[in-house]
């Protein structure tokens, strides 16, 4: 009798054992990604401030200006927003006698300069259904030393897009 209540335990818990392993439920799901590309934005125009002569102040030349440097995006991803940002170098002879300028940048996806809106760096431009967008480049220069000597002067700016 103990023998046969042991044989009848073991095979209770084998039993309870088989059953717990085999209960379990499943699901399948669907995983999806896009992959982006990133486009080629081309310096299109130079920003020109033009002729100014030594101490003159608040030179300027508007994002909307035709003396504006223009960029492109092209070859991006339709609808897609890119982030915006750009570095810049003083203005200079030959990285002599800096003048320092603050830019001012307009965009769209249109190639319209007078319908782009004022992009601060870190913002976004949203290209348009075939993956392009438009960047213009204004600016500032607060003054120009009456010491500064006479000649030609240039400096860089880089627009970047993130995607």
């Amino acid at each position: 009798m103990k023998k046969l209540l042991a044989i009848a335990v073991i095979i209770t818990a084998f039993a309870a054992s088989e059953a717990f392993a085999q209960t379990g439920v499943s699901g399948t799901g669907t995983v999806s990604m896009t992959v982006a590309t990133g486009g080629t934005v081309t310096a299109v125009t130079p920003l020109a401030f033009g002729v100014q002569t030594q101490g003159a102040t608040d030179i300027s030349v508007a994002a909307t200006s035709t003396s504006a440097g223009a960029f492109t995006l092209t070859g991006g991803n339709a609808t897609h927003a890119y982030t915006v940002t750009w570095t810049i170098t003083s203005l200079s002879q030959g990285g002599s006698n800096p003048i320092s300028w603050t830019p001012s940048v307009i965009g769209g996806n249109t190639n319209v300069q007078g319908s782009a809106t004022s992009i601060s760096s870190g913002s976004t431009v949203t290209s348009d259904a075939g993956g392009n967008a438009w960047l213009w480049v204004g600016g500032t220069i607060a003054s120009i030393p009456s010491s500064a000597p006479t000649g030609s002067y240039s400096g860089q700016v880089t627009l970047s897009l993130a995607y």
